[in-house]
């Protein structure tokens, strides 16, 4: 991955690599290269609205999660309703890409094979009863029914009180939220790592989501930082959020709200939301092909994303040397779980 972010930031390959000094250095000054208005902010801004769901495919997805709602309440109970999570319900959705989708249900959680039992259950009533294309993935990691729903044209993912991946779509939408950039540049860099076949997670690669981690964390340690690191304690404004705040009267600084989201795999959720933090990058004015620009240049020339632990929980970012517990040195890359800081979101690469 970093001979070929290498390559595609104009750099020879992985010889190029400067591991020495500082971890993490700023990209700034590189950044600025492909001035605004230049070609590659244009072709930037053009594919961003190429790879785009359109309003349409919304629209449909929302029919079909609807539908999907009723055919759950109708077998398992009015508490049992259907989620959608993953970049579908966070704006990070390319074109084609499937929907995600989760069964949720009150009270206690069903054991492996009652999870299993419910979905080939599901599966035969989406399958028989409602004429959708249809079957139960029980040997996966996550067991899913992977369908095709006739009347929209969509294909879907559903799991079963599947709760981790909801919170972590609900964190990744507060980001968006914060600055349109986080969104655009995701979409750039999914779509290329689709071109360059290098977004396969069964195949040693990442998936989408260790690409969007490693959006957001370049755009935390950029200079000045785009996003805020939401697990802080404390953020302190900056921007349009901190002359917002100013002509309100509110104070120059946001705290952990008192209340956590919720729990999921024993990990309770804590951040915070994007209601103040609108704008709060706004001083770093690079344009989207600048930041596209950037994100090669940082990850091939700026850190040794072989040493640097890739957190976007905390700053500065540790080192494995550094880091506590210990990380399994035998992984060729580290990205920390946003949510679950003992999950490696790179585990697969090799």
């Amino acid at each position: 991955i970093g001979e070929r972010m290498c390559s595609m930031a104009g750099h020879g390959g992985a010889e190029d690599t400067e591991s020495g000094g500082d971890s993490v250095r700023s990209s700034h000054a590189h950044d600025a290269e492909c001035g605004e208005g230049g070609y590659l902010d244009v072709w930037a801004k053009r594919r961003v609205e190429e790879v785009s769901t359109t309003k349409a495919f919304s629209s449909s997805r929302m029919a079909l999660t609807i539908k999907l709602d009723h055919i759950v309440k109708s077998i398992l109970g009015r508490e049992a309703r259907v989620e959608i999570f993953g970049s579908a319900c966070c704006g990070l959705a390319t074109k084609g890409s499937d929907v995600d989708l989760t069964v949720s249900m009150c009270g206690e959680r069903l054991d492996k094979d009652a999870q299993a039992e419910t979905l080939k259950r599901l599966s035969k009533a989406f399958r028989f009863q409602h004429g959708m294309n249809s079957y139960a993935l029980l040997s996966a990691r996550i067991p899913i029914i992977k369908l095709k729903d006739p009347a929209t044209g969509i294909s879907a993912d559903v799991s079963i009180q599947n709760d981790m991946p909801v919170f972590r779509s609900q964190l990744l939408l507060q980001y968006t939220r914060i600055d349109e950039r986080f969104r655009q540049l995701v979409l750039l860099v999914k779509d290329w790592s689709h071109a360059r076949a290098i977004n396969n997670a069964p195949h040693g690669f990442l998936n989408s989501f260790g690409y969007t981690m490693l959006v957001l964390f370049y755009l935390q340690n950029t200079s000045p930082p785009i996003l805020p690191r939401l697990h802080d304690k404390v953020i302190a404004l900056r921007g349009e959020a901190l002359r917002h705040a100013r002509e309100q009267g509110h104070p120059e600084e946001v705290e952990l709200p008192v209340h956590p989201q919720g729990r999921a795999d024993g990990v309770v959720i804590h951040h915070h939301l994007h209601d103040r933090l609108v704008g709060w990058g706004s001083d770093n004015a690079s344009s989207l092909g600048d930041l596209l620009r950037g994100f090669f240049r940082f990850y091939a020339k700026d850190i040794d994303m072989r040493q640097v632990i890739m957190c976007v929980r905390s700053a500065p970012p540790p080192t494995r040397s550094e880091a506590s517990p210990p990380v399994n040195q035998e992984t060729h890359l580290w990205i920390v779980d946003p949510l679950d800081p003992s999950n490696n979101v790179a585990r697969s690469v090799h």
